[in-house]
Parts: C-alpha cells; sequence; structure tokens
C-alpha cells in the first residue's frame, strides 16, 4: 500500500451515518463503508434510505511522490465531480472549486477515532460559503 494510504486506516470499515439536512426534514440515517481496492486505493459507498437523498461512490487514491490525495465522485444521478482531500490531525478535509458551484467539507474525528463530526458547505456565487447538511458518522465495525 503506498505510504499516504495508510494514513486512511482509520477510515476502513462500515460507519452508521446521520445526515442532518434541514430541507429534507432534520435527521436522516444510512450506512457508508470504506474498503481498499488491491490495497491501493480506497472506495467509500453511501446509502441513505430518502427518496431525496442522492447516493454515492468515492475512490480515493494519492500521488506516491507528492502524497496529495484526489478523490473521484459518482452518484446515482450521474454526477462525476474531482475532490482534493487531505487527513491531517484528526481532521478530514474535501473541497472542489468551480465557477458556478464549490463544495467543501471538515470533518473532526473523535479522540477514540470511532466518530467524525462533519460540515459539508456550498458556494454558488464564488465568494460566499453556506451551509449545506451536516454528516455524523459513527463507526458500526
Amino acid at each position: 500500500m503506498p505510504d499516504p494510504m495508510r494514513r486512511l486506516n482509520v477510515l476502513v470499515g462500515r460507519w452508521k451515518l446521520v445526515l442532518d439536512h434541514q430541507a429534507l426534514g432534520g435527521d436522516l440515517h444510512g450506512v457508508t463503508t470504506f474498503e481498499w481496492i488491491d490495497g491501493v486505493y480506497l472506495r467509500q459507498r453511501m446509502v441513505v434510505e430518502h427518496p431525496d437523498v442522492i447516493n454515492g461512490e468515492l475512490v480515493i487514491g494519492a500521488d506516491d511522490q507528492t502524497g496529495l490525495y484526489s478523490v473521484c465522485y459518482s452518484d446515482d444521478l450521474g454526477n462525476r465531480r474531482i475532490y482534493q482531500m487531505s487527513v491531517d490531525g484528526g481532521v478530514w478535509r474535501l473541497w472542489r472549486e468551480g465557477p458556478d458551484f464549490a463544495q467543501r467539507f471538515t470533518g473532526t474525528f473523535s479522540d477514540d477515532w470511532d466518530m467524525i463530526d462533519g460540515l459539508w458547505e456550498l458556494n454558488t456565487d464564488g465568494r460566499t460559503w453556506n451551509p449545506d447538511f451536516r454528516l455524523t458518522y459513527r463507526r458500526a465495525s
């Protein structure tokens, strides 16, 4: 396994999700799994049982020279996006820039590494970041 990827072992496994999305009526529940692909890439699959939630998949890789992470995202609506990512000091970040649609996620691990409290934000005007939804991961296995 490439060295930068070893830091992601903390994500591997099954997690229960609570998605706090006020526009969809509050707390929604789901599951996400992180699993290795041939010991080189890490795949995340997310499923939330709600007709208005977009379920998606991410494949995470890292440049073995720079250690920089890239994330390929796809979802059940056919969207495909590339994010940058970092995991440092107990904080997990994902972000993408775009002239009409930028996103960022910041998640903080609990001291025992079994919970992640995170927030997704949107920027649709190139200047202002607005909360999209809160997302809490709790390790299930």
